[in-house]
């Protein structure tokens, strides 16, 4: 797909392609962990590629089973901010994965507002782009535990309850889609639904030491 975005003060913002997507259009889940797999090609390494993403409420990002740190910034549940990164050294020619480990807290907290579950990532590399949409596979992660957890204070939120042992090295190209994977569920488009507003991140990420 030929890449046909735009830019606001030289930062790319998604283009018309990209859709929030999520596992089901169910919004009155409460503590969901949902992992995302979109497998692409490419006919040479670029020399610059950008990923941009948003979600509700946080995300993990991988690139070939590399994981680009960064957490989502803590926005308005319509008005979402969005993260840059340059991708190029993680991408090569031919078979590459982009893998979200997405999550949606799903109730008010001291540094968080309920909003709609959703997930949106837009990849331009050279003069191809590859955005989310209804070709992504998705499926609720076999580590993570989804659902109702005891809060103990609102200022700690949700605890994470996690087995390690569950995990199956889905973050990277080798990957082979076992059970429980399904097609990801097209929201909207990046501001004609629910989401009415993107706009970069206002604040930087903090540094991993």
């Amino acid at each position: 797909m030929p890449w046909r975005g735009w830019h606001l003060s030289g930062v790319i913002m998604f283009n018309e392609h990209a859709r929030w997507i999520w596992i089901d259009r169910n919004t009155g889940v409460v503590n969901q962990y949902v992992c995302f797999r979109k497998e692409f090609r490419l006919a040479r390494k670029p020399k610059q590629a950008a990923l941009t993403i948003s979600a509700d409420s946080d995300y993990q990002l991988f690139v070939n089973g590399e994981e680009v740190y960064g957490r989502q910034f803590s926005d308005y549940p319509q008005a979402r901010s969005y993260d840059t990164y340059a991708v190029a050294r993680l991408l090569r020619p031919g078979r590459n994965c982009i893998a979200v480990l997405g999550y949606f807290r799903g109730i008010d907290a001291s540094e968080y507002r309920k909003g709609h579950p959703g997930l949106i990532v837009a990849l331009a590399a050279n003069s191809q782009s590859v955005v989310s949409d209804g070709s992504w596979s998705c499926r609720l992660s076999p580590s993570f535990k989804s659902g109702p957890m005891p809060v103990v204070t609102n200022q700690m939120g949700i605890p994470v309850e996690c087995d390690a042992r569950r995990e199956d090295a889905w973050q990277t190209v080798a990957y082979r889609h076992g059970r429980g994977w399904r097609a990801a569920v097209e929201l909207a488009g990046p501001t004609d639904g629910y989401w009415r507003n993107l706009a970069p991140r206002p604040l930087p990420q903090m540094r991993r030491l």
